[in-house]
């Protein structure tokens, strides 16, 4: 059997081999961006912020009814877990292990909006619109305990005393249920809705509302206070956390609210729009808070990609939040790390919670079930998105850094297309050596790697990384601007300055121009150029003449992407500069190319403008001057005139603009300029200048 270095060897000798067709330079992507690796599909494999995988919980759907949404879930048994549904206002029992559900509650109303349990048997059920509170017993017979003059249920909790906490809305009420059937106002707010409730150890009530965003703190003595004035419009769930701080996902519309300004009609068509229909076109901000009893508020998210609908503390410092419209669940924790856990896409995430050793949650668009778990013998698969080498590429070698008890293997995939379908290459692996493997997917400009993890809790995986051979591209020039007469740029080259780059010295990207400023002769001339490998360029730069036959050279292997050239050292005419980019730098000889030349025309324009036709015209009292200017090469700037060696004055032509090489002029005299000298001034945009004079008489 070959050893894997003998392997290596041959893979580099086949890169040699085939380097006539290939650049020169093997390219090596490291794959450690947190952007790019969120969009990956993974299973039981943790994504950090910090571009770390490590093996984390797995993924799994346990229930799909037929409808688009699950609006809420609780706890029921040790096994079973209660599921809002729907439009028709249900709710469902789902064995956790088996899957199955079976219908418990069927409302009148279209919305079962939220769900609370209690000791025993039964549960509540909050319905929306012209929400009802209904108690649902052993018997499977609804009681309606809280008819409330509101339209919406938004949340409902028990009370540190047992009684029920109904939070509401279109009036924005939180009522107090008593065993007793006797229902007080705990709090009128100047929102309209009272959309989610939480309380404390120590019998504190925390209450979000829509509209303005406020979170109030209702104390066990009554005593009411704002806690946080959040700057979006609406607080969408509190969760505490072991050791009593805050957390609350807040929504709004971008922009955010401002001072003062209250969001009343907007916030309840979006609320309304959410229970009913959560996909929502208007784009939207979302934040999360940590806070404290005191009001400190931390923020720990912001997104207008992606919106959290659900906070569920995991420790004191760890907390996880579930998305939309992705489904992306995260673990966000105190010292700013951030790591992407997995997807149920496409859905919204809209609540998660502990049941047992496990966390379940619901999604909408569509409704499902879904679980993520923690087990003793850890396995994940990672999958990235797809890598575009923007050329069809050689693939060398993939590599990576793992630590702690644990093995990885690599395994890869190649195609043309920006999304794998039948025509990519199959799935070809495994690679288990960390420190490098050849990749035996074929030729593609496209290719995906998918990260297979056994191991303990900290077991890691870093810095995974590709090597590999692009198609060398042509270069392009892709604009060529000469800029106008005497404009000279301080980060140009010149003719004192230009020099050929050194071997490997090259420009990826322009240089700046420098400076503006104005030089007598001087004309600039700038190029913008790409290349689609990636490598620096160096530039031949020649001009010609419209009489000569060959060009001269300015600059040959110039690292510039201007030149300022002396325009008095030329004679006048027409001119055309050509500028022609190679990849040398980082290609030998046979392999490296160069681009199509990219052209643009200038004049040099040496001679003063002429007049001609001078004359002065006497008619019906009045004195007319009348004459034309003509220019060889350049159009006019302007004409001026001064009589008697006075100030000059500006003269606008016959056609009302100076704009052309050739223009008329018929300027009136006044009759006190018998005897008088009259001076003419030209002058074009290359700058020269002629006189003429006449005597009026």
């Amino acid at each position: 059997m070959r050893s894997s270095s003998f392997v290596r060897w041959l893979a580099v000798l086949a890169l040699i081999w085939g380097q006539t067709a290939w650049a020169s330079s093997a390219k090596r992507k490291t794959f450690d961006s947190f952007d790019f690796l969120k969009d990956g599909k993974t299973n039981g494999i943790a994504v950090n912020e910090r571009g770390i995988l490590k093996l984390g919980y797995q993924l799994s759907t346990l229930w799909t009814p037929e409808t688009p949404y699950i609006w809420d879930v609780i706890p029921e048994r040790a096994n079973t877990v209660l599921a809002a549904v729907g439009s028709e206002g249900q709710v469902f029992r789902v064995n956790l292990a088996s899957g199955k559900a079976e219908l418990v509650f069927d409302a009148d109303e279209a919305v079962v909006s939220a769900l609370c349990g209690e000791a025993g048997a039964s549960f509540l059920a909050g319905t929306s619109p012209d929400g009802k509170l209904y108690r649902i017993g052993t018997s499977g017979k609804p009681q309606v305990v809280f008819d409330p003059p509101d339209k919406y249920i938004w949340d409902v909790v028990k009370g540190p005393d047992g009684s029920i906490l109904v939070a509401t809305g279109e009036k924005g009420r939180l009522y107090r249920v008593q065993a007793s059937g006797k229902v007080d106002t705990l709090l009128r707010t100047n929102d309209q809705h009272v959309r989610c409730l939480a309380v404390d150890t120590d019998g504190n009530v925390y209450v979000g509302t829509s509209d303005n965003g406020i979170i109030y703190m209702l104390s066990p003595a009554g005593e009411v206070r704002v806690l946080y004035d959040a700057s979006l419009e609406e607080v969408v769930q509190l969760a505490l956390t072991p050791s009593g701080e805050i957390l609350a996902a807040t929504l709004g519309k971008v922009p955010a609210k401002t001072p003062g300004t209250s969001k009343a009609s907007s916030s309840t068509s979006s609320t309304t729009e959410r229970l009913l229909s959560i996909l929502s076109e208007t784009k939207q901000r979302s934040e999360v808070f940590r806070l404290d009893r005191q009001g400190f508020a931390e923020k720990i998210w912001s997104s207008t990609d992606e919106q959290v609908y659900t906070v569920l503390p995991e420790t004191d410092s760890t907390c996880l939040v579930g998305t939309g419209a992705s489904g992306k669940v995260y673990r966000l924790s105190r010292n700013g790390d951030k790591d992407y856990l997995g997807k149920f896409d496409p859905s919204h995430v809209v609540r998660l919670l502990k049941v047992g050793n496990e966390i379940v949650g619901c999604t909408a668009n569509p409704g499902r079930l879904v679980a993520l778990r923690d087990r003793e013998n850890r396995r994940g698969q990672y999958v990235s998105p797809v890598y575009d080498a923007k050329l069809p590429s050689r693939w060398g070698s993939m590599m990576w850094q793992a630590h702690g008890n644990g093995s990885a293997e690599l395994y890869t995939r190649s195609g043309n297309t920006k999304k794998p379908d039948e025509t990519w290459s199959p799935w070809q692996g495994p690679l288990r050596d960390a420190r490098g493997e050849h990749v035996d997917s074929p030729v593609g400009r496209f290719l995906q790697w998918k990260l297979v993890m056994k191991g303990g809790q900290n077991f890691e995986v870093s810095d995974v990384a590709l090597t590999y051979l692009t198609k060398n591209a042509p270069p392009r020039v892709t604009e060529v601007t000469v800029y106008g007469p005497n404009i000279y740029y301080t980060g140009a080259a010149t003719a004192s300055s230009a020099k050929e780059a050194a071997p490997g010295e090259g420009l990826a990207t322009p240089k700046s121009l420098g400076d503006k400023k104005t030089k007598l002769g001087y004309r600039t001339i700038r190029w913008s150029f790409e290349d689609p490998n990636a490598d620096k360029l160096v530039f031949d730069v020649a001009i010609r003449h419209e009489a000569w036959k060959r060009w001269k050279s300015l600059g040959h292997k110039l690292a510039e992407s201007a030149y300022a050239v002396d325009t008095r050292t030329l004679p006048e005419g027409r001119y055309r500069v050509r500028v022609v980019a190679s990849d040398s730098p980082e290609n030998p000889p046979g392999v490296a190319r160069k681009s199509a030349p990219a052209t643009a025309e200038f004049v040099v324009d040496h001679s003063a403008p002429v007049f001609s036709g001078l004359k002065v015209v006497k008619e019906k009292g009045k004195i007319w001057l009348e004459f034309e200017v003509t220019d060889a090469l350049s159009r006019l700037s302007s004409v001026r005139l001064a009589v008697d060696a006075g100030e000059w004055q500006k003269l606008a032509p016959v056609d009302g603009l100076c704009d052309t090489q050739h223009e008329r002029f018929r300027v009136p005299l006044p009759r006190s300029a018998t005897g008088q000298v009259v001076a003419l001034r030209a002058t074009d945009i290359s700058g020269n200048t002629g006189y003429t004079w006449t005597e009026v008489k």
